[in-house]
């Protein structure tokens, strides 16, 4: 076990792996290189101008915010999670596949960059003017609402879902190929902004003054009423 903080310019390089942990914040100009595997844990936040550059596999888990100017640079794979916040400008670069999972909200300026693939899973919310970029893909998952001046900009497509609201002035940007599926609600002056093709699916009401942009193609489907000052345009 590691317990304690790495801060200012200092570098921790090295592998967690097998039961190790490690309990403790990266802070400053610090940086962590190296993998999490096994069935180790890292605990602590990453603030500052502070980096994680590296993988997190096997059934390891990653606990702890992401905050400031931070950085986690790497990937999630087989069957572990992180779990905590990405907020202020902090950035999430990284794929997140397998039975992976992301558990945790995005808010302030921050960005998650990276595809879910595989039966990867993202569950919670994208606020503020956060931004999630990348696509998602084979049978994952995203589970949470878009809400403030967030955003989505990437695909869904194959046999993965998107579940949750969009509100206020959230925008989904992206088509939804395939078999995709988008099910929820658009509410306010949220967004979507995007094709609908092939056997893909899009379930659930337009309402408010919100606005659906769109072609809809193929053997796709829309289904849900458009109620209030809503407004669906594009070609059927």
């Amino acid at each position: 076990m590691f317990s304690g903080s790495i801060s200012e310019d200092a570098m921790f390089i090295g592998p967690i792996s097998g039961d190790a942990m490690f309990s403790g914040s990266i802070s400053g100009d610090a940086m962590y290189s190296g993998s999490i595997s096994g069935d180790a844990m890292f605990i602590g936040p990453i603030s500052g101008d502070a980096m994680f550059s590296g993988s997190i596999s096997g059934d390891a888990m990653f606990i702890g915010p992401i905050s400031g100017d931070a950085m986690f640079s790497g990937t999630i794979s087989g069957d572990a999670m992180y779990s905590g916040s990405i907020s202020g400008d902090a950035m999430f670069i990284g794929p997140i596949s397998g039975d992976a999972m992301f558990s945790g909200s995005i808010s302030g300026d921050a960005m998650f960059i990276g595809p879910i693939s595989g039966d990867a899973m993202f569950s919670d919310s994208i606020s503020e003017d956060a931004m999630f970029s990348g696509p998602i893909s084979g049978y994952a998952m995203f589970i949470g609402s878009i809400s403030g001046d967030a955003m989505y900009s990437g695909p869904i497509s194959e046999d993965a879902t998107y579940i949750g609201p969009i509100s206020e002035d959230g925008l989904f940007r992206w088509p939804i190929p395939e078999d995709g599926m988008f099910s929820n609600s658009i509410s306010g002056d949220a967004r979507f902004s995007g094709s609908i093709s092939g056997y893909a699916m899009f379930i659930g009401p337009i309402s408010g003054d919100d606005m659906f942009s769109s072609t809809i193609s193929g053997d796709a489907m829309f289904s849900g009423p458009i109620s209030g000052d809503a407004m669906f345009s594009g070609p059927i």
